[in-house]
């Protein structure tokens, strides 16, 4: 039997299982006005971190571009992906033009409206949160660097005239 970690881990799964739901259901019926609160953290340096984000790890390369637009419109700010899944460069890519075509783009200053556990919070929305991860056989010191740097040039070097804030989270 599977147990929780921490206490009401369980119930938040739930919970966010059914918002992600709710939102992917509403977004097939084409309603696209639909207010949603996104769960947030504030981590201990002050950053607010969404915690609904898109996964494009196993997704096809040549769907990225659609998938993180759509997630971007849907003023989801979190993409996950991986270092093994080689699309770095594309996940930057379809940001940079995502937000190109956000009818409300990301500007310095501006809120989105978002929940933690201690009530609503406004969540600054002048970054996208990117999470990668390094692979199993890249542990160890040296491979480790070489891999989140590879993430980091690859993020980069596309945004890297844009006006637009990357944040990379890195998983071991």
């Amino acid at each position: 039997m599977w147990k929780c970690g921490q206490r009401g881990t369980m119930q938040f799964s739930v919970s966010l299982f059914c918002l992600l739901f709710s939102f992917s259901f509403a977004t097939a019926l084409g309603i696209t006005d639909v207010d949603v609160e996104i769960p947030v953290v504030r981590l201990h340096n002050g950053v607010h971190l969404p915690l609904v984000g898109v996964g494009v790890g196993n997704l096809a390369h040549e769907l990225i571009r659609d998938v993180v637009g759509s997630a971007l419109q849907s003023d989801c700010r979190l993409i996950d992906t991986a270092r093994a899944s080689r699309n770095d460069h594309l996940v930057a890519e379809a940001i940079e033009s995502g937000m190109n075509d956000v009818a409300h783009p990301i500007v310095a200053g501006t809120h989105l409206i978002g929940r933690t556990s201690k009530g609503d919070t406004h969540l600054p929305v002048d970054a996208v949160h990117v999470v990668t991860k390094v692979w199993y056989t890249h542990l160890g010191y040296d491979r480790t660097v070489l891999s989140v740097l590879e993430s980091l040039s690859d993020l980069a070097a596309t945004a890297s005239g844009s006006t637009i804030k990357i944040r990379v989270h890195v998983l071991l």
